[in-house]
């Protein structure tokens, strides 16, 4: 990694009424720290931004805004073979939504934007009908694979020996006759 980066590339979530739960707004109205009281919070729900910020004054240079009902995380910088510069790349998403009106695609699908022009979109969506990605909130560019050590192994139970000591006889027999057996 670099000693200082020129650009982050961050995603918001942006913001769903249908996701505010009443028990949360009720246990952080009068919160000492709230930044946005609940009144101020937007009437209509605000898409996911992927965004690019320049890292020394911390200004946002690019976005772009996913369609409503995607949700987008994971973004990934992939360097052009010779990039010469930390935009000279690619930023990959996973987008997770529930459109199936594409016969090529479950809805669950691969963006691929320029890393130095998130306004102009994805430049390619990668779809399957089988493909069923799950949650996933953190990513690392790895520039070759290579095979993992084979043998490497943790005994479950020695491991947890301690922690599963301090728990009640009834805890400490469903880890020994239900948890245990199947590793």
């Amino acid at each position: 990694a670099p000693d200082t980066f020129e650009n982050i590339w961050w995603l918001s979530f942006g913001f769903s009424n249908e996701l505010c739960l009443q028990r949360i707004e009720d246990a952080y109205e009068d919160h000492p720290y709230r930044e946005i009281p609940l009144a101020d919070l937007p009437e209509e729900d605000q898409p996911a931004c992927l965004v690019r910020v320049d890292a020394q004054n911390l200004d946002i240079v690019d976005h772009y805004a996913f369609p409503q009902g995607r949700f987008a995380s994971t973004p990934t910088f992939i360097p052009k073979q010779n990039g010469s510069v930390d935009t000279d790349g690619y930023i990959v998403c996973n987008v997770i939504s529930d459109d199936q009106s594409d016969s090529n695609s479950s809805g669950d699908e691969i963006w691929i934007f320029e890393a130095d022009n998130l306004n102009k979109g994805p430049i390619c969506r990668l779809g399957h009908p089988n493909l069923n990605m799950s949650m996933t909130l953190h990513s690392c560019y790895i520039e070759q694979l290579y095979d993992g050590i084979s043998n490497y192994y943790v005994d479950l139970q020695e491991d947890m020996a301690e922690r599963i000591s301090r728990l009640d006889d009834d805890l400490q027999e469903v880890f020994e006759q239900e948890i245990f057996p199947r590793f």
